[in-house]
């Protein structure tokens, strides 16, 4: 889809007993029809895969990955893809992604960002001991940026299928998920130029879990679906949310509303919270959500009170509150107000603030704040 919310759709047609058809045809974002129906590739029946992927920049121009065997003797499918104008014009001609050619490369995904770099996966079965999540990197004009990566290998024997990729239209930052024979759903995260945002993780909870699907905001933030059959009756869908890995940097200060303080007095405290992410062009881009403030008092100090707007608050031995609006780039939030008791002997007392949110932090050691006070 691109930013006005014009789409594309492809399939696969059979023609005749010998000849197949990667076809397509444009929408408007009001689902009227942008042309005729056209052909992308021309490919021999029973040759194709019966499935075939696309993704659009925000501009209109789209590509479309399919996996084919073009009988060159090794009788191994390969991925192949086609690039088109936002008007539907073939941009270049069929032109193969993988560079591995052993055996099969299948179950491919492609994802797109807004300016049309893009990242095909697909899965790859080297031997029948080395099965592989592959990736390829491109760039707006088509071009391969750098070789391939494997994003997922095969552990014990425990393989990886059913890939799928989505790519924040805004950052470039990518995921990719995959099926393993052991019954779960798995994930990784990467910067635009493949560097990893750490390691694989599972997805799934649910044991007999296939055909993951994926798909991110703006930003990043992604939601995988699949299939599970767990029950061994009808097989249910299944999904999961999760945070992408755009970094948002927070950071949290306070004062003491007076300083130095009498002895047995309370002490109150003006505390903020601020998000030093650049702003940006797309509104959804940068966006801090899930702030929570600890704000834990030295020994022999009660927290007393907590409130501010929008701030959700449970006083203990320490506070901890929840910010209930989202906190765009370049803003801070509303006042949190925070008193404690002091002692009755003269000294410093401190507290101590700690603040985060449902994101990776660019700068953690911001989230962190000291207030001292002397209380005379």
């Amino acid at each position: 889809m691109n930013s006005a919310g014009d789409f594309v759709v492809v399939w696969h047609a059979s023609v005749d007993s010998a000849v197949d058809e990667i076809r397509g045809r444009r929408y408007s974002a009001g689902g009227s029809a942008l042309g005729s129906e056209f052909v992308i590739a021309t490919t021999r029946h029973f040759y194709t895969s019966a499935y075939v992927r696309v993704a659009m920049d925000d501009a209109g121009n789209f590509t479309v990955v399919w996996s084919e065997d073009k009988g060159t003797g090794k009788t191994y499918e390969d991925i192949y893809r086609r690039r088109f104008s936002s008007s539907g014009t073939a941009l270049e001609p069929v032109v193969r992604v993988n560079t591995t050619t052993v055996d099969d490369q299948r179950h491919f995904d492609i994802a797109m960002d807004a300016t049309g770099n893009s990242v095909v996966v697909w899965a790859n079965a080297t031997t029948s001991a080395d099965r592989r999540v592959f990736v390829q990197r491109f760039n707006g004009a088509g071009v391969a940026v750098g070789g391939e990566l494997s994003a997922a290998l095969d552990m014990f024997a425990v393989r990886p299928v059913n890939v799928g990729v989505t790519m924040a239209r805004a950052t470039g930052n990518f995921t990719v998920t995959w099926a393993r024979n052991d019954g779960n759903i798995y994930y990784r995260h990467y910067l635009p130029d493949a560097t990893p945002v750490g390691e694989e993780a599972r997805a799934s909870t649910i044991h007999s879990s296939y055909a993951p699907r994926i798909a991110s905001d703006a930003d990043g933030d992604f939601s995988i679906v699949w299939s599970n059959n767990a029950s061994g009756g009808p097989g249910d869908a299944s999904g999961r949310r999760f945070t992408g890995s755009e970094r948002v940097d927070l950071s949290v200060r306070s004062t003491d509303l007076v300083d130095p303080v009498p002895a047995g007095e309370p002490l109150s405290y003006k505390v903020d919270v601020y998000n030093h992410h650049a702003t940006t062009s797309v509104a959804t881009v940068g966006i801090a959500t899930g702030i929570v403030v600890v704000g834990t008092p030295s020994a022999g100090v009660m927290p007393l009170d907590a409130f501010g707007d929008g701030w959700d608050c449970v006083v203990t031995t320490e506070f901890r509150c929840t910010y209930a609006a989202l906190l765009t780039p370049s803003m801070a939030t509303a006042p949190l107000y925070l008193s404690t008791s002091t002692p009755l002997t003269p000294g410093e007392i401190t507290l101590t603030l700690q603040a985060d949110g449902h994101h990776h932090d660019a700068v953690p050691t911001n989230n962190r704040h000291v207030e001292r006070s002397t209380v005379l």
